[in-house]
């Protein structure tokens, strides 16, 4: 940050936005969270900015992924979080780190399950009666490419039909 042409203030201003600011990004391992957020940490020592410690653990677990939800409540429940150093928290949660990407695992195995085309197919042909001028589709298509079809189809009926009610 040296050299930056920054007054030592407005460096400050700039790391305490960058503090607030701070997420994790994407679905980015502990270890790597941890050496953005202990940089971000450092940089702020250098500057003189103090941040309470209850704020900074506060701030390293609010901004995990959800999926580490669970793992946090432990350490906070177990540990006090006012007392001990953001390494002493991130040492406890990187013992964790293969559970959550278990449950990362899980978590995106259920979404790639979940086809919301099959969803609106399945509801469309559940609750709604079939209309004279809507030929039905085929009950049983021989290859996947003619189920897609077949879905695509009843979606675009059930999307005329939206579009005749709704004009």
């Amino acid at each position: 940050m040296q050299g930056s042409g920054r007054t030592p203030q407005q460096r400050k201003e700039d790391l305490f936005d960058e503090y607030e600011c701070f997420r994790a990004i994407g679905n980015e391992s502990i270890h790597d969270y941890f050496v953005r957020f202990y940089k971000l940490v450092n940089d702020m020592k250098i500057t003189q900015l103090e941040i309470l410690t209850h704020q900074m653990n506060t701030k390293l677990f609010n901004n995990l992924p959800s999926y580490w939800a669970k793992y946090v409540t432990n350490v906070k429940q177990n540990m006090d979080i006012s007392s001990k150093s953001y390494v002493d928290i991130y040492t406890h949660l990187k013992a964790y780190e293969p559970h959550a990407k278990k449950t990362l695992l899980k978590l995106e195995k259920s979404f790639s399950l979940a086809d919301p085309l099959a969803y609106v197919a399945h509801t469309n042909t559940t609750t709604a009666k079939p209309s004279p001028s809507t030929p039905s589709p085929q009950t049983a298509a021989q290859t996947p490419n003619e189920a897609m079809m077949a879905t695509m189809s009843q979606i675009a009926n059930l999307l005329s039909g939206f579009h005749k009610q709704f004009p």
